[in-house]
């Protein structure tokens, strides 16, 4: 019962991130570079030009939304690119937030 519980949640996650995703690289005022480097930001992948900015401290939940979502036709290939480039470069730090990482950035090789 706990186990159908917990995929319902995934796939709605899921399904909710694709919408988001699908509608900010649609638009045409956002280019897919910059929704690329809002998403490396929020995880502190790459520094924000805002000096105020704090990032997530807690990344896994959104890893393992992206490790989904860059599979995904929507998602365009060269930002998919990007985004497993930064993953796999900070592999080390990232593994240090995250139990069991292993499988979830091994994800991310394009």
């Amino acid at each position: 019962k706990d186990r159908e519980v917990l995929s319902e949640a995934v796939v709605s996650t899921q399904s909710t991130g694709d919408a988001v995703l699908t509608t900010s690289f649609a638009k045409s005022e956002f280019s897919a570079s910059v929704v690329t480097n809002e998403l490396l930001v929020t995880m502190g992948l790459i520094k924000s030009e805002d000096k105020d900015y704090k990032p997530l401290t807690e990344v896994e939940n959104m890893l393992r939304l992206l490790s989904h979502a860059v599979s995904q036709p929507y998602f365009p290939p060269t930002s998919a690119k990007i985004v497993s480039a930064f993953v796999s470069k900070d592999r080390e730090v990232l593994s240090n937030k995250i139990n069991d990482c292993t499988e979830l950035l091994n994800s991310f090789q394009i």
